[in-house]
């Protein structure tokens, strides 16, 4: 009898606890709203003036072996950056200094139609200017 009354009490500690929680989260959920829009708005607008400043960004053709720079105004590629191999998921950090890139090199035939890949490698470049 005296285990059942202790598991009764824990257990209603424990649904009075949650039930505090969740008073205290519905809250704070009203009180973050508004910031969270507030927020939102401001990134919509960073966003958007970052569109605008953009003037350049990064492509690579799978097949190329290159990473080649792009002018967005006139579409024309600025400069190429060669490699032996295909390049995969090229990405330029949020502060624009660095790019990376992952390399797969050239496949090898192999002996009786087989084909060796002899590992990838991932490279990351430091931009000097734009």
């Amino acid at each position: 009898m005296r285990k059942v009354i202790i598991t009764v009490t824990l257990l209603s500690l424990f649904i009075f606890a949650l039930t505090g929680c969740g008073v205290t989260s519905q809250k704070n959920d009203a009180t973050s709203g508004e910031s969270e829009q507030n927020k939102q708005s401001e990134t919509t607008t960073k966003e958007q003036s970052k569109e605008h400043e953009a003037k350049k960004y990064y492509f690579t053709a799978n097949e190329g072996g290159s990473i080649s720079k792009i002018d967005l105004k006139t579409n024309k590629v600025v400069s190429t950056i060669k490699v032996d191999g295909a390049v995969h998921n090229v990405q330029v950090s949020p502060d624009g200094k660095i790019l990376g890139a992952t390399l797969v090199p050239e496949m090898q035939h192999g002996n009786d139609h087989s084909m060796e890949m002899k590992g990838m490698a991932v490279f990351i470049i430091q931009k000097q200017t734009n």
